[in-house]
């Protein structure tokens, strides 16, 4: 029971990483970089712990906490190191939507800059004049006094994204002709259930060392 629970508590552990290393970033993509510090943190730890446990009674609560602690690091720093090296390989749907959202803003500039250049105005008319990718949702462009906005979504993210040209910004863009998107938003209820498993698995294992001991 105890290795179980550790198990969970281990897998929690490193879904909770990833989901805030995800977050973190803010564009769907991961950054080895977090895995590998709580990979050595964790590494460490474990020793730190395996230490504690022979100098610490294993019929006190303080000493089936440190071995339930110690064996969801077990679990959990491996599963850190192999996350660490897959995070160079991840590519996820949110990054594709992110680039698509993008390259359909930088296809838009270039229709406008060429709209400009045949009429000498720029236009607010999206038919017949741009074509958006498969799954671009709310498309829309709004003349300014010296320029125009323009913003857009995707059916698969909780992501927009925008441009301007002209001194009239808007957000999330902040540069010129620079398609810029919003952050993911923090993934409150990936990480409460995360927490949860972990503060469980925990308790679990402690428990089961208390029944052991018994």
């Amino acid at each position: 029971m105890r290795l179980f629970a550790a198990g969970v508590a281990g897998v929690a552990f490193t879904s909770l990483v990833w989901a805030v290393n995800t977050w973190r970033v803010g564009s769907g993509s991961v950054s080895p970089g977090p895995f590998w510090l709580l990979f050595w943190v964790g590494a460490v730890g474990w020793m730190a712990l395996a230490l504690l446990a022979a100098l610490t009674p294993q019929d006190t609560v303080p000493g089936r906490l440190a071995a339930s602690v110690q064996t969801t690091l077990a679990i959990a720093v491996p599963l850190l190191g192999l996350s660490a090296y897959l995070a160079g390989y991840h590519d996820s749907k949110e990054s594709a939507y992110g680039a698509t959202m993008r390259s359909d803003l930088r296809n838009l500039l270039a229709a406008e800059q060429q709209f400009l250049a045949d009429s000498g105005r720029y236009t607010a008319e999206l038919r017949g004049f741009f074509r958006h990718s498969p799954g671009i949702i709310g498309a829309t462009i709004t003349l300014t006094p010296d320029g125009w906005t323009a913003s857009l979504g995707h059916t698969g993210s909780p992501r927009t994204c925008a441009i301007f040209v002209g001194s009239t910004r808007l957000a999330p863009a902040v540069a010129a002709k620079e398609p810029a998107c919003t952050r993911l938003p923090f993934p409150a209820a990936g990480v409460a259930v995360a927490l949860g498993l972990i503060g469980l698995g925990l308790t679990v294992g402690t428990l089961a060392g208390a029944r052991r001991s018994g």
